[in-house]
């Protein structure tokens, strides 16, 4: 049996859109970064729980 797997795209997307927001200092970028990737973190870790029970 294949097994089902989910993908969201908009924080992906968003993550591409502040690498090329030139109006962003490179700092300012960066923290950006930071902190969608806390938040992808979060979602991640959220989902495994549900998985995991």
């Amino acid at each position: 049996m294949a097994a089902r797997t989910s993908v969201r795209l908009e924080p992906l997307a968003r993550d591409i859109a502040l690498l090329f927001d030139e109006e962003l200092s490179p700092a300012a970028q960066a923290q950006k970064l930071t902190e969608a990737a806390r938040e992808a973190l979060l979602d991640a870790q959220g989902i495994n729980r549900q998985a995991l029970g």
